[in-house]
């Protein structure tokens, strides 16, 4: 687990308070991100899809290189599968 989820899930776990002066700036939405996640919720969602961004990229480049190699190893393409 990278440290960007670390950090997104331990945000979750705490309590959050948020100051009456400042509920009056933000929407109702708004204010259920920050109750769960903290005042830094941006900077935590944002290193989080960061993170799983560059995870899929990864996985994908995994996935194209095992269909090269069984196209390789049948010696034909594979229809259907888009790498």
């Amino acid at each position: 687990m990278g440290m960007a989820i670390k950090a997104l899930l331990a945000a979750k776990g705490e309590v959050h308070q948020v100051s009456p002066l400042m509920e009056a700036f933000f929407s109702e939405n708004s204010l259920e991100v920050m109750y769960h996640f903290g005042y830094n919720a941006p900077e935590l969602l944002n290193d989080y899809s960061n993170e799983l961004e560059d995870i899929i990229m990864a996985q994908n480049k995994e996935i194209a290189r095992l269909k090269r190699s069984l196209n390789s190893v049948m010696g034909m393409e594979i229809d259907g599968i888009p790498f």
